[in-house]
């Protein structure tokens, strides 16, 4: 399945891009969405890069920011995991024991 980034998977690959685009992350034009899956306590996206293999694995975040949205007191934190030098899956996740449908309302980075 390749299908396009919502919203806030655009703004995630965005902010990603631009905090650890120094270390090779590519631009959000160069990374595709093939898989997503949600959980109740977040979601799972699958990525694939145009991009040559330029980063060293790892788990990056997202700077000390986190997402408030409408419906989740606590927020949602997100990270991207590197995986043979390319993206290869965000982890989003709520805080605490609070319940996510998936559903993306109205949202801010903090």
């Amino acid at each position: 399945m390749n299908s396009a980034a919502t919203p806030l998977e655009q703004a995630l690959l965005g902010l990603f891009h631009s905090l650890h685009g120094h270390a090779g992350f590519p631009p959000p034009s160069d990374v595709s969405v093939v898989a997503r899956e949600n959980t109740g306590a977040g979601r799972y996206v699958t990525l694939r890069s145009a991009a040559g293999a330029a980063m060293p694995d790892g788990v990056y975040d997202m700077g000390g920011k986190f997402i408030e949205t409408k419906g989740i007191p606590q927020g949602l934190m997100a990270i991207v995991w590197v995986r043979h030098g390319a993206p290869d899956e965000i982890e989003i996740a709520v805080y605490g024991g609070d319940h996510w449908d998936g559903t993306e309302r109205e949202w801010v980075f903090r």
